[in-house]
């Protein structure tokens, strides 16, 4: 076989390997670009879900205290109103999660001491120590 012959056959064998990794890559492509359409529709669902159920316990909770000036622990109120301004902040991240994310990186971080751990939330009853 003559060398141009090996050129050429050489030449053709990196044209079908080249096309192969490049469909190879683009159906790759396609697959994260339907898996991430998932995940958003999933995160939409969830939000919208969350945010009915946040709206109910804020009105209960609005009517309860209405209905109940005086009750005997306030601070359980208290917390449950907490816990629904933590929730509302889940859901202004989940519809926004790129300025949630361009805040968080722009944000200091806080220097936690070695061997302490740092609860999400106090329990009712407990004051937060700043």
């Amino acid at each position: 076989m003559p060398a141009a012959e090996w050129i050429a056959l050489a030449s053709l064998l990196v044209a079908v390997v080249s096309f192969w990794r490049w469909q190879r890559w683009k159906a790759r492509a396609r697959s994260r670009q339907q898996d991430v359409e998932v995940w958003r529709e999933a995160l939409r669902a969830v939000a919208f879900e969350s945010t009915n159920a946040l709206n109910a316990i804020r009105a209960h909770l609005n009517d309860f205290r209405q209905v109940n000036p005086e009750v005997n622990m306030p601070e359980h109120l208290n917390e449950i109103a907490e816990g629904t301004r933590r929730i509302a902040r889940v859901l202004e991240i989940a519809e926004d999660p790129h300025t949630w994310y361009r805040e968080n990186r722009a944000r200091p971080k806080r220097a936690t001491p070695v061997g302490t751990t740092e609860f999400a939330a106090p329990m009712v009853g407990e004051r937060e120590v700043n």
